[in-house]
Parts: C-alpha cells; sequence; structure tokens
C-alpha cells in the first residue's frame, strides 16, 4: 500500500506515515522515491496500538 492509502485507512496525515516510517514504528519499505507498507505490517502496527 502506498503512503496515501495507509494514511486515509488510518484517518491521519501523510506527514505523519512518513515520520512513522523513518521513525521504524511502522514498517515499510522503500522503492525508489516511493514508500510502500504491507498489508500484514499495517495489522500488525494497528494491534500494537
Amino acid at each position: 500500500m502506498g503512503v496515501e492509502k495507509v494514511a486515509g485507512y488510518l484517518g491521519v496525515g501523510r506527514v505523519t506515515v512518513y515520520r512513522w516510517c523513518r521513525e521504524g514504528r511502522l514498517p515499510c519499505l522503500k522503492v525508489g522515491k516511493y514508500w510502500r507498507v504491507r498489508r500484514g505490517a499495517l495489522g500488525d502496527f494497528l494491534r500494537r496500538g
């Protein structure tokens, strides 16, 4: 999932998702200049709360 989709799904801004990725709080992959989040990683992130 892209940052836009993750931000919309969680109801937060894109900047917040980018910050979580940089801090390592949300497991992300950087593909070129884009950040990608696996659905499973997003589910784990939500369960950790």
